[in-house]
């Protein structure tokens, strides 16, 4: 590099790990919103439902699902617990949640479009459904399905509150909502979040049935968790599981450009996300990865 370039030379390769910014903020406030308005649909005062509505009104800033379904899973629920303070919840959350929304709905018009099964059927798989999401899940659908439905067997109303959110399963099992058919796990990642709940419940009560309800509970827990905890090991691996994000000529290309170029000027680029220049070199592009602005519905020229 020229020598006024300062160094841009860290270790060759860096973890395989790429966290969304906006799933760090989207999958939090769900819960928070839901349990604030859980324990307060049967008390008294409005604060509560003011909070989670004004909470869930800025959410769609950064991610849209959250929104939907913070909103939609409340419409249910008060549609249970009918009482006038749902209007402290639905006026921000609508007043201040739908501009937003209109303003990031995308300009290509509607993707939704049939695919039975989600991916079961999708990128050479031929999978039975049942076979597709038991293989996947393994005993967690099982385990949710005696949870939801085998009657007093759990002393919650959780499960009664979280029977619409089984509509987070079915419907993206039947419809896609995305040009990339992948990004319908944002409306299941719900479903399983909210439904651990219920699962997790299942396993206390039969922890709590003596020594066999103990040990069939470790199972339950080792069966549930472990292919997860594997993958976990693996990422945390960073000689098994990591990739070169930058050589070291990608790394001179971009202190050139952050040394030798006005920080104003805008550059078209290569369309692979690991380009030198958007990730390192500090300018503006043109337009994006083309694959995201794919899964986004827009095409790259």
């Amino acid at each position: 590099p020229h020598p006024a370039a300062p160094s841009l030379r860290p270790t060759p390769a860096v973890p395989r790990v790429s966290p969304t910014p906006s799933t760090l903020l989207g999958f939090p406030t769900v819960p928070i919103v839901l349990a604030v308005l859980f324990t307060a649909a049967e008390r008294p005062g409005w604060p509560p439902f003011v909070f989670a509505g004004v909470v869930t009104g800025l959410s769609p800033a950064f991610q849209v699902h959250s929104y939907g379904t913070a909103v939609v899973l409340a419409a249910f629920w008060a549609s249970f617990h009918r009482r006038r303070e749902w209007a402290g919840f639905f006026i921000p959350a609508l007043v201040l949640g739908i501009p937003a929304v209109l303003w990031l709905l995308p300009e290509s018009g509607s993707s939704l479009r049939i695919q039975i099964g989600w991916m079961a059927m999708a990128g050479g798989h031929r999978d039975n459904v049942l076979w597709f999401w038991l293989k996947n899940l393994g005993l967690f659908v099982p385990l949710l399905l005696i949870a939801q439905f085998v009657r007093g067997l759990l002393p919650t109303r959780w499960a009664v509150n979280f029977a619409p959110v089984w509509l987070w399963f079915v419907v993206p099992n039947i419809w896609l909502f995305h040009p990339w058919d992948w990004d319908n796990q944002k409306f299941f990642v719900y479903w399983a979040m909210l439904g651990s709940f219920l699962v997790a419940a299942l396993v206390v009560r039969v922890a709590r049935a003596g020594l066999p309800g103990a040990v069939g509970a470790v199972a339950m827990v080792l069966v549930l968790t472990l292919a997860g905890g594997l993958d976990a090991a693996r990422n945390a691996d960073f000689s098994a599981s990591s990739i070169r994000f930058a050589d070291n000529a990608g790394l001179d290309v971009a202190s050139w450009f952050r040394t030798r170029t006005p920080p104003p000027a805008i550059f078209l680029w290569a369309s692979n996300h690991d380009h030198p220049i958007p990730t390192l070199g500090g300018r503006p592009v043109v337009a994006g990865c083309a694959g995201m602005l794919g899964a986004q519905g827009t095409q790259a020229v």
